[in-house]
């Protein structure tokens, strides 16, 4: 098989491709159509006229025809000032052309005879062609009374009107009649054509209209759906993401509780044993490394707590501004010298509803990590403002309610995360940094507190360029009480309490704990005994200090069976692990009625006192 290709087109197939078509480019409507035609006959006989110009011309001064010389060259003059003078509009310059042509002829055919009148019928088929078969016919009518005016003044005095005398008048008048039929015939034919032609095209350019319309509307559909598609991969993304955190909340949450029962008699058994021993005691030394190492480990388990969002809080409406100002000296002496701090809050910021020392934390964290992004130094900026997310906005980066809220954002100018590790960065126990240097605590930490405060935080981050997380709070303009302090020293009391927890070593410390600030305290290993000891002791018992999370019956099923036989008995709630829905919903949303693991001693009896005095 030969590879050979067939040959392109040849230089004057490109050059009539050029001279006949390129005007006729363009929509196919009707006025365009015809405009291209006149644009193509005006060309053609600026071409080609100009070539047969020469010959004729000269032919005819040869024979002294003068009155065709100058007849040519008037056609020749007004074809090029039709070409390219576009100024009068289409109407006026088809007219024209028409008219040219119809004079031409008349000339032709006074000075040369019959044989020109191939110019008239030229006339009528441009006229048709340009302006419509009406007036094409009118054209034709036109032909035939110059056809007869002519062969009449022949024939009346051919000395005067023509240079040629025609046969006779019968026969002028037949072959009148037959140009006439033919031109007739012709201009109707084509007009119709032309008519079907039309209406062909502007049903075309109607067809294209409406395709090009559906095209528009389905690029706009895809589009649409392509944003669907992506919304809806993200948010499939930030559900697997919310489940994994969650799962590995539940698993932290119940490290926490067991670590808090452990803490809650480590460090309490060490403050009760230190109390006891003279100030001179070698012990005393020991002691003190083992309760300052225990509220360490404390620490450690509500951040935990925090990450799980089973910290019970006790939120408060506050400034956030105000709570900047009132930590920025204290985030400066954090970071060191090396580090620059900026505050950007504006005036006019909403107030939030967090735990302040929550809030703080917060702050302490992310300034906290900051500064380890830039071991050389840097700028830590901090900024607060309003922000109102409208539902696209908000279902789509946040998945928060559309609403307003206050936006804290906390940036660097460190060295920035790579992709895998800010997509780890809210994992508990993840760090980067060297064995021994981090908890892996402190994001994770964050990201609980703010989830907990019905926040939402994300972050921007690239290698090299810095990181800034960005928070959103509701904002609220309801205030709540503030949690009181309690830095007044301990009173003590006499009345009878009834302790429900299942570890026996926090069971013994806050048993012991009570008794030496004199309260009588009555014990129960579970919610099914201390129903039993409540029955037999009911009159006397004036608070139930129980557990959360105990098997069998748990602290809220006991309280309502104790309330069952005596409602007015106050109840002091106590738990080193409460999941969301007793946190949430009741038990605990009144701060002086729970208190949380690890505690020392004499905080659990400030808090027995305050609900027996509440």
């Amino acid at each position: 098989m030969s590879d050979a290709r067939p040959p392109g087109p040849s230089r004057i197939d490109r050059l009539l491709e050029k001279l006949l078509f390129a005007p006729l480019a363009g929509e196919p409507h009707a006025e365009t159509w015809r405009r291209n035609v006149l644009e193509l006959g005006l060309t053609v006989c600026v071409v080609l006229g100009s070539i047969v110009y020469v010959p004729s011309v000269g032919l005819a001064l040869r024979h002294e025809k003068w009155v065709v010389a100058v007849a040519d060259t008037v056609a020749v003059v007004a074809v090029v000032a039709l070409r390219f003078a576009r100024a009068p509009g289409f109407a006026p310059r088809a007219v024209a052309f028409s008219f040219v042509m119809y004079g031409l002829g008349v000339a032709l055919l006074i000075e040369i005879g019959p044989i020109c009148q191939i110019y008239m019928f030229g006339f009528s088929v441009i006229t048709t062609l340009l302006l419509g078969v009406r007036v094409g016919v009118c054209a034709v009518a036109l032909n035939a009374l110059t056809l007869l005016g002519i062969g009449l003044a022949g024939f009346a005095a051919p000395e005067m009107a023509v240079s040629w005398h025609p046969p006779s008048a019968a026969g002028w008048v037949v072959t009148a009649m037959n140009f006439v039929l033919v031109n007739f015939v012709l201009v109707v034919t084509i007009g119709v054509v032309l008519a079907a032609l039309e209406r062909l095209a502007e049903r075309e350019h109607e067809a294209r209209a409406l395709l090009e319309r559906e095209r528009a509307d389905l690029v706009a559909a895809n589009a649409a759906l392509d944003q669907q598609v992506r919304e809806r991969r993200e948010l499939e993304s930030q559900l697997v993401h919310a489940r994994k955190m969650e799962a590995v909340g539940q698993l932290a949450g119940g490290v926490a509780h067991d670590f808090n029962n452990l803490l809650t008699v480590i460090n309490g058994c060490s403050d009760l044993v230190l109390e006891a021993l003279p100030p001179a005691d070698a012990g005393r030394v020991m002691l003190t490394q083992i309760r300052d190492a225990g509220q360490r480990a404390a620490a450690l388990t509500r951040q935990l707590l925090a990450f799980s969002r089973r910290q019970v809080l006790a939120p408060q409406v506050i400034s956030p501004n105000a709570v900047v100002a009132n930590i920025e000296k204290m985030l400066a002496r954090l970071i060191g010298e090396d580090v620059r701090v900026e505050t950007v809050l504006s005036p006019d910021t909403s107030r939030i509803r967090v735990d302040p020392g929550q809030f703080e934390q917060v702050l302490l964290n992310l300034a906290t990590n900051a500064r380890d992004a830039m071991p050389t130094g840097g700028r830590l900026t901090i900024e607060t403002e309003n922000l109102v997310l409208a539902r696209g906005d908000a279902l789509s980066r946040w998945g928060a309610r559309p609403g307003a809220y206050v936006a804290l954002r906390v940036s660097d100018t460190g060295c920035g995360m790579a992709p895998e590790v800010k997509a780890r960065m809210f994992e508990p126990f993840f760090t980067t940094k060297d064995p021994g240097k981090g908890t892996g605590l402190g994001l994770a930490t964050v990201f609980g507190i703010v989830k907990q405060s019905d926040g939402f935080i994300d972050a921007e981050s690239e290698a090299g360029r810095g990181t800034c997380f960005r928070i959103l709070f509701p904002a609220v303009t309801d205030d709540v009480r503030p949690a009181s302090q309690h830095d007044e020293p301990v009173r003590k009391g006499s009345e009878t309490v009834l302790l429900v927890e299942d570890e026996p070593g926090v069971r013994g410390l806050a048993k012991l704990a009570l008794e030496t600030q004199g309260y009588r305290v009555l014990t129960a290993a579970n919610g099914n005994e201390a129903v039993r000891v409540f029955a037999t002791h009911g009159d006397e018992v004036q608070v139930v200090v129980t557990d959360v999370v105990m098997p069998e019956m748990g602290g809220r099923e006991l309280v309502e069976q104790i309330r069952r036989l005596r409602a007015s008995v106050k109840v002091l709630y106590m738990s080193g692990y409460t999941d969301d829905a007793v946190v949430r919903h009741g038990i605990v949303e009144a701060v002086e009625a729970f208190l949380q693991k690890p505690f020392s001693p004499l905080a659990l009896a400030r808090k027995v006192r305050a609900v027996l005095d509440a």
